[in-house]
């Protein structure tokens, strides 16, 4: 090989790590590493700051995706903190936090509807 294909090699070679190394930095470790850009990569509440999301009470993990209640009842509403860090629920309550289930909505919905209709036949409502 003469010394001028040498040397071009060596050019091409420096201009390939020099290409990698501002994609690399610029481009591709930039987006590896942050985890959000706004509030909305942020579950449960989160707030994003500097590329890392601050979780709101009770919720952890990099995007905030995991509830945690250990140590605190109050986390859980209607329900109780169990050693798992998830809710035990009272009746017509679901999932961490113990929110209202979906079914509950219908049979209170339900119940005021039997409640009315009693009232009106004993003569309460006219």
């Amino acid at each position: 090989m003469s010394e001028d294909n040498l040397a071009m090699e060596r050019h091409v070679k420096f201009l390939l790590l020099c290409l990698t190394t501002v994609v690399l930095t610029f481009w591709i470790l930039p987006t590896a590493f942050a985890i959000c850009n706004n509030n909305d990569d942020c579950l449960n509440g989160g707030t994003c700051n500097n590329s890392t999301c601050n979780c709101s009470h009770y919720y952890q993990g990099t995007t905030c995706e995991t509830f945690n209640c250990t140590g605190n009842n109050t986390a859980c509403n209607h329900g109780v903190c169990l050693a798992s860090g998830n809710c035990d629920c009272s009746s017509g309550y679901a999932g961490n936090p113990c929110l209202p289930s979906e079914s509950s909505g219908f049979i209170v919905y339900v119940n005021t509807l039997l409640l009315f209709l009693l009232m009106v036949l004993a003569g309460v409502l006219s």
